[in-house]
This record gives structure tokens, sequence and C-alpha cells, in this order.
């Protein structure tokens, strides 16, 4: 996922808009001040830190969000924005001696003013990508344990298995279900059930390989897709996981100790022509399992 959260990239876009309009009004107070100027006033002020003392600058600077800061369009504008305050600057000064502006360091201000107003335009709409970009990440993850939901893995799963027809790669399917979980609810209340489920899901992302994919299937069963493997060897992954699994123990927010176990079903991709069809080979594996006592791992045949 990003390293923004939702309401960050929206409080940050916000305060973009307002740092530029604020710095508009000080561009159309400079002219204000360029056009009302005479010989014995001195209407442009010298300031060396304008870049940091400005609406902008003040923005900017205030940034602690490394993601944005690393933003290209904004390294481009806060280059543009320092010079043209220091273009600003070099008029004032040179008013100041001269009670003249030069007119070629102001036609290189007005190029830069462009130059600002265009790299702005292009950070607001990657911000706005970013946006879309992080709504929609939002809505492919299983709101309570953070993996997949199972939207994204309709969407997903068909591309990774066409992918790996048309490679001659393959793959494996895992169907897991939690054994007894309405006895932990039943027993601990449903805010224990939900401590377990997110548990279980960060125990299954953090030990499975990088390229692996953990989706929330529904209630308490979970879909593994693991990809570049036969079906064999990815049921002995599996059944690492699900030794590991009995002896973890998960500590409640009312600091009761929890143990679980769970059932899985395993199915090679090569096993049906959609994702359906795998699911269903998966998941009367799952069933042999729970048949045969539970927490084990059986293999579609």
């Amino acid at each position: 996922m990003n390293s923004f959260v939702h309401e960050e990239l929206d409080d940050l876009v916000s305060q973009l808009k307002n740092a530029i309009l604020n710095h508009s009004e000080w561009l159309v107070q400079w002219h204000k001040n360029i056009i009302c100027m005479s010989r014995d006033s001195d209407p442009l002020r010298i300031d060396e830190d304008a870049h940091h003392n400005c609406e902008f600058g003040k923005w900017y600077y205030s940034i602690s969000n490394e993601r944005l800061r690393g933003l290209e369009c904004l390294l481009r504008i806060e280059d543009i924005h320092r010079r043209m305050h220091r273009k600003e600057n070099e008029l004032a000064l040179g008013f100041s001696m001269a009670r003249q502006l030069n007119m070629e360091c102001y036609d290189e201000f007005l190029i830069l003013r462009a130059e600002f107003r265009s790299a702005v335009s292009e950070l607001d709409a990657e911000l706005h990508n970013l946006h879309d970009a992080l709504h929609e990440s939002i809505l492919n993850v299983d709101v309570l344990t953070k993996v997949y939901n199972r939207r994204y893995m309709q969407y997903l799963l068909p591309k990774e298995l066409e992918r790996a027809r048309r490679t001659n790669e393959n793959c494996a399917l895992v169907l897991s279900d939690l054994d007894k979980f309405k006895f932990v609810n039943d027993t601990y209340g449903h805010l224990a059930g939900d401590v377990v489920l997110k548990y279980f899901a960060n125990f299954l992302s953090s030990h499975l390989r990088d390229g692996d994919f953990v989706f929330r299937y529904g209630g308490e069963e979970f879909i593994i897709y693991l990809p570049d493997i036969d079906v064999d060897a990815g049921a002995k992954i599996i059944n690492r996981l699900r030794k590991k699994l009995m002896k973890e123990k998960i500590i409640t927010d009312d600091h009761i100790a929890i143990s679980i176990t769970c059932s899985f079903g395993v199915a090679s991709c090569r096993m049906g022509s959609s994702l359906e069809d795998i699911i269903r080979k998966a998941d009367s594996a799952l069933y042999e399992s729970k048949a045969l006592g539970r927490n084990r791992v059986t293999i579609a045949k």
C-alpha cells in the first residue's frame, strides 16, 4: 500500500491549492507594486529568504512526507520557485540602485512565473492521480485484515492464471478455513474473533514468499495463490505453515491467549479452465480435510 493515508492526501491537496492561491495573490500584489512605483518610492522589498517566507514556501518546507517530497514535479517546482524569488530580489536590488526595472531581468522573471504555473498544474494532476490510485487500492483491500479482498481476487487471478497458461508455468491455489472459528466467537466474543482473523491474515502474509497472494474469501476463509510452483511443493509450504500456526498464541485485547488451527485444500491451477473451477477443486479438498478431522492439508484429486 501507499505511505499516504487517504485523509493525509486529501489534506495535502487542499494545502497545495491554498498555497498556490496565496502565491498567486502575492504575484498580483507584486505587479501592482511595479505599476505604482515611482522614483521617489521603494515598493519592491529585498528578502533573501522570500522562497521560505511566502505562503507556498511555508507549505513546501513544512512537508514531512518523504514520498511527496520525492515527487519529481514537486522538486522541479521547488527549484523554479527558488529561482523566481531570486530573480525578484535581483529586480528589487536593481530598482533600488537605478530607480528603474531591468527589462531583461523582468522578462526572465515572467518566464519563470510561467514555468512555475505549468509545474504546479503537473503536480496537481499527479496528486489527483495518486488520490485515485489510493482510492482504488483501498477498494481492493479487506478493511479488517488488510489483505486483498474477494473483489480484487476476481479481478487479478484470472489474469495470473492466463499468464501462467501462456508461459506454461505451474501454480497452486489454496483455500483455507480456520477450524472451529464459531467457537472462538461464541466463547471469547466477536472482537476477539476479529483479532484472530487479523492475526491469521498477517501470519499468512509474513510467512509466504514474495509474489504470493493472500485474499480474504469470506468470513474465516482465505485464498492463497502460489505462482511458479507445482501443487506438491505448494502443499509442502502450506503444511509447514499449518504446523507453525499450531504453536502460535494469539493475545486478545483482554489479554486472553487463543490457539487456532486451520484446514487447507490445495489445487493445481491446471485442474480447471476457470478460476471458479479451480476454487471448486480446492474447496472439495478443504472439505476432505475437515471430514478427516481438521488441521490438515489435502491435495485435490
